[in-house]
């Protein structure tokens, strides 16, 4: 997924008038949230973000989405909203959490009896 289909996504379901800038920092913060988990450099923000890929892919890319329309609620102090949406956000963060633990390869395999 990239910065521009998680934004589109998310607007779709949330129509919005907060500027597109605003919303790829906030894909950006997620993002290098993400690289944390996933033990890599944190991302640079990219120049032109609406073509660049975000770092987690299907099947659990929706977080992006999630994100954004629970920060969207923030931005709109729409307290109730926000409770609503950032549960579905942190479900769907675990999800993702544990989607890629289970799927990555351990960085020293021999430690896992992996040769």
């Amino acid at each position: 997924m990239t910065y521009l289909q998680a934004k589109l996504h998310a607007d779709t379901l949330r129509p919005n008038s907060i500027s597109d800038e605003q919303k790829y920092s906030w894909l950006h913060e997620l993002d290098g949230k993400m690289a944390e988990l996933l033990h890599v450099d944190i991302p640079d923000m990219p120049e032109a973000p609406h073509d660049a890929d975000l770092l987690v892919q299907p099947p659990v890319d929706n977080i992006y989405e999630l994100y954004l329309i629970a920060m969207y609620d923030v931005y709109n102090q729409d307290t109730n909203l926000y409770a609503m949406d950032y549960q579905l956000y942190n479900t769907a963060l675990e999800e993702a959490k544990s989607y890629i633990i289970r799927n990555s390869k351990p960085k020293d395999q021999k430690m896992w009896g992996v040769m």
